[in-house]
């Protein structure tokens, strides 16, 4: 997806810093393109200029533009924001970024301290699952990002000091890359197989030695993601949206009345041991790759209330398109997304998965594609 309106972030600060623009006449030039197209998006729900954006809804207001960091996605994929940040559990930077056509990042598993989010996970079942991480236009934008937002903070337990290496020191040719379009629980389109194929064809042609993966059993994973997310029966979740007495989107209120009973203390354990041996599983089949190219989800952004490609509207509920996402959040792996293909005029993203740590592996390739697919 080309953007005519703005370069990318990076270039704006080079802009800056050079004297070119100033900060007013770009928060002004932002506000202007917002105020250009909200109209037709319904987008903004605070007008704010000196916080510029809140939260936003997809430019196609009969599709989603995807969870949770919907928002985000959406002003980005109309060039109304330079950069955003996203907080992805089970898919909610990744999804976003594949429904409007744009680049985002779930970093490692402790990455990106959430000190300060809301709502708090780190007490819960979701435990480190949760990562906080860039959404951009561009993929350089990413990189330009994350470093900023990395470290410890000697707060978060699960936030270690890791090194954040350099995406522009990743040699492309050298990488082993995997790819795969099927998990074992949901067919993708013809033209998401077609995505994840052109993205491998450009790994190809720049000389990565490309094998098709062969994937450990993850047909679990969004099972296990789910039962952890609700361990306590919903009672944290419930408690943290008091503030919104009830007032919940039909999706969103179904999911919460899912939860159903709290776990028992040995079931939770054995749910733990579960979610250990798929990740430990996960990290050690990435010891063979540097790098996995996976579908999103089955096909583009689906119309509001009804099923992702494949998927049969009794089952919509049942979340089984986002598989996909669900694994490598399970692994926490480091995940970057970026366009490569579209279907009826829709964007469709891949995903781009590293080894723990290796963000620079995942940026790198997903600058690649950029400049090689567009």
């Amino acid at each position: 997806m080309k953007h005519i309106t703005e370069p990318s972030a990076t270039d704006w600060l080079d802009r800056l810093k050079n004297g070119e623009v100033s900060s007013v006449e770009l928060v002004e030039q932002t506000m202007t393109r917002i105020n250009e197209v909200n109209p037709k998006l319904n987008a903004v729900v605070a007008d704010d200029p000196e916080a510029c954006i809140r939260q936003a809804q997809n430019a196609d207001s009969q599709r989603t533009a995807g969870g949770s960091t919907g928002g985000e996605g959406a002003l980005l994929g109309a060039d109304a924001s330079l950069i955003g940040i996203g907080l992805d559990g089970g898919g909610s930077i990744r999804v976003p970024s594949h429904c409007c056509g744009i680049y985002g990042i779930r970093p490692t598993t402790g990455r990106v301290p959430d000190t300060g989010t809301w709502p708090a996970t780190r007490d819960t079942g979701y435990r480190d699952l949760m990562c906080v991480g860039p959404m951009a236009r561009y993929a350089e934008d990413l990189a330009l990002i994350l470093p900023v937002i990395s470290g410890p903070d000697w707060t978060d337990p699960y936030a270690p000091p890791a090194p954040l290496h350099a995406s522009d020191g990743v040699m492309i040719s050298k990488l082993r890359v995997g790819f795969y379009d099927y998990d074992g629980v949901a067919r993708v389109s013809p033209e998401t197989g077609q995505a994840v194929a052109r993205a491998v064809r450009v790994m190809e042609q720049a000389g990565c030695r490309v094998t098709e993966a062969d994937m450990p059993d993850v047909t679990d994973a969004t099972e296990i993601f789910f039962s952890m997310a609700g361990a306590d029966g919903g009672v944290r979740t419930l408690k943290d949206l008091q503030g919104a007495d009830g007032r919940h989107h039909i999706q969103f209120k179904t999911l919460l009345e899912g939860f159903g009973e709290p776990t028992s203390l040995p079931d939770f354990f054995d749910l733990q041991g579960r979610f250990f041996t798929f990740r430990a599983r996960m990290r050690q089949f990435m010891n063979d790759y540097d790098l996995i190219i996976a579908p999103v989800t089955t096909g583009p952004a689906p119309r509001h209330l009804e099923t992702p490609y494949g998927i049969p509207q009794d089952e919509y509920f049942l979340y089984q398109a986002f598989n996909y996402v669900h694994t490598f959040a399970l692994a926490g792996l480091p995940v970057a997304v970026a366009p490569a293909g579209s279907q009826d005029g829709l964007p469709l993203g891949v995903q781009l998965a590293a080894q723990p740590f290796r963000e620079d592996v995942a940026l790198a390739a997903a600058r690649f594609l950029q400049d090689h697919i567009g």
